[in-house]
This record gives C-alpha cells, sequence and structure tokens, in this order.
C-alpha cells in the first residue's frame, strides 16, 4: 500500500500513531516488533536509552515509507485518565520534558517528523475525548507553569508539527475547545511560543467535537483558528470530504493570505520527508526488521 501511494505521488505525507504500548498502529504486525510503554520507559531507562529506543521506531516506520509519527505525547499525568494511562512519561513536567527532548532526538537522528501532542495538554482531565467533552477548569498560568513546559521544549528543539487537544478550557477561552480555538493556536502557539511548524487536529470525528458542531463547522473553524492538517479518522467518501473543505474554504473561513501560508508551511515538510521511501519488497522489508531486531542497524 505504501509503495502504491509513493508511485502515485512523489512526494506523499504519510502519518502513522507510534507511541510505544497500546498506541501502535503497527503491532497486529507479526514482523513489527512490541515496543514498552512511555511510562514504563520514563521510569526504567536512561535517557539514552529512550532515544535509541525511538530511533529504532523511527527506522521500522521509515522503512514503510511513513515520514510523520504523531509521538510523543508531551501531556502530564495529573488526573488520572484511563485513555492516558501509561501513555504519559509521567506527572513531574521536567520528567516528561526530558524524555520528550529524547524522543524527538531519536527520530531526528534517524530522519523521522515527530509531533508533539495534545496541547495545550490533555492531562488535566479525566474523561476521554473520544467520547465526551473534557473540561478542565484550570487557569492560564497553571498550564504556563505546568502542561505547556514539555510543548515549549519541543517547539525550541524544532518540532515540526503539534496535535491539538478536543479540551475545554472555560477559564481561558468558554467559547472553543482548544483545537477550534484561536486563542490557543494563533495566539498561544503561534505568537507566544512562536510555533512555525504545522498545527495538525486531533480526529475530528471524536465524540467531544462531533457533539458540538457539524463536521463542516467544525473544519472551517478549526482552519480560521489557525490549524492546517486536518485528520479525519473515520471512513468516508473522499470526494464528499473534498466537498466539505471546499464549503469550509467558501465560507470565509480564512482569507487568501493565511491559506497560502498553509499550503507553504505543507509543502515544506512535504520537501522535508521527500527522501523517505519504502523498501522495495516485502522481503527486503522482513530482513531490513530481522537485522534491526538483532541490534545490526
Amino acid at each position: 500500500l505504501c509503495r502504491e501511494i509513493h508511485s502515485l505521488n512523489p512526494k506523499p505525507l504519510l502519518m502513522i500513531d507510534r507511541e510505544g504500548g497500546r498506541v501502535d498502529r503497527l503491532n497486529h504486525l507479526p514482523d513489527f516488533r512490541d515496543w514498552p510503554t512511555p511510562y514504563w520507559q520514563a521510569n526504567t531507562c536512561t535517557l539514552k536509552e529512550v532515544e535509541q529506543t525511538y530511533f529504532n521506531i523511527a527506522q521500522e516506520i521509515k522503512a514503510l515509507g511513513i515520514s510523520v509519527n504523531f509521538a510523543p505525547l508531551a501531556d502530564l499525568y495529573l488526573a488520572k485518565s484511563d485513555v492516558l494511562k501509561n501513555r504519559t512519561y509521567g506527572s513531574d513536567p521536567k520528567l516528561v520534558c526530558l524524555n520528550v527532548l529524547a524522543v524527538l532526538k531519536g527520530f531526528k537522528k534517524a530522519g523521522l517528523i515527530g509531533c508533539v501532542k495534545h496541547f495545550p495538554g490533555h492531562g488535566g482531565v479525566a474523561e476521554d475525548s473520544h467520547h465526551q467533552l473534557p473540561v478542565d477548569n484550570r487557569d492560564f498560568k497553571t498550564l504556563q507553569t505546568k502542561d505547556l513546559l514539555p510543548f515549549i521544549a519541543g517547539i525550541k528543539q524544532g518540532v515540526e508539527l503539534v496535535m491539538t487537544s478536543h479540551v475545554l478550557f472555560p477559564k481561558i477561552d468558554p467559547l472553543w475547545p482548544a483545537t477550534l480555538s484561536p486563542f490557543f493556536l494563533k495566539k498561544v502557539l503561534r505568537k507566544q511560543l512562536k510555533f512555525l511548524g504545522l498545527i495538525v487536529s486531533d480526529d475530528m470525528d471524536m465524540k467531544a467535537l462531533s457533539t458540538l458542531n457539524s463536521l463542516p463547522q467544525n473544519l472551517a473553524q478549526f482552519l480560521k483558528a489557525g490549524g492546517d492538517i486536518v485528520l479525519k479518522c473515520e471512513p468516508c467518501n473522499l470526494e464528499h470530504l473534498s466537498e466539505l473543505m471546499k464549503q469550509a474554504l467558501m465560507n470565509k473561513a480564512l482569507s487568501e493570505e493565511e491559506f497560502l501560508a498553509k499550503i507553504k508551511r505543507i509543502q515544506n515538510l512535504k520537501q522535508k520527508c521527500a527522501p523517505i521511501k519504502p523498501l522495495p519488497s516485502l522481503k527486503e522489508l522482513k530482513q531490513f526488521l530481522r537485522r534491526t531486531a538483532a541490534g545490526e542497524g
């Protein structure tokens, strides 16, 4: 499949979730290793070992021709959320920062693009945004001293993508969840934190958003708020989705200048990802995976 996509598009952006632990879109395939959870790594491994682990994960992903991994989680484990359990690097901002940086170093060494998520932090709520809209009643000062620190660390290290969270912070922006919030995406992420890369949404089909507004409304608001790439993870008619995106643009969700800026950011990322190609055959992929499992590089 990846080879066919590359044959049709010389510079595709193929993206995957591979955090380690249960969130791993390759763990159903017998040739790919099961990697330990981020929480276990943070409490067991040295930072050099964490960096090496994610270098290895990146190598396996690149062998498929996939160029972006939606990892690492920069969330703090504060509210003991089941959806984040074992996916985070802990509740201590300093520890999370160090592990996030180690993951990104491993990716950079391998030539893979990483993504910190879920901005500005999903760890202060116990609710699962797959099923409902979580509400975090903390103020912005609290986020600044805790949740934002790992994102700031990742941005300073040059992370290329930031994924948003479907969490409402009523004391900060009572109107919009973070994914749809101009305050969080434009004022905080772009202006205050000076993030120049791509802003990608969490899955727009999650009930945190789908129960608020229609998909066209959410698409338009995400683009208007400052987002660049929409994730829609439920199967759909692509022509229908394309039409929804056209509607969002025709409804003046953003100016031509904003639209062109988004396109330029995407094109820049595609250029960086262009060298990543899938191995020529399944046989070579399996040989490569056996060599890496044996520590042969």
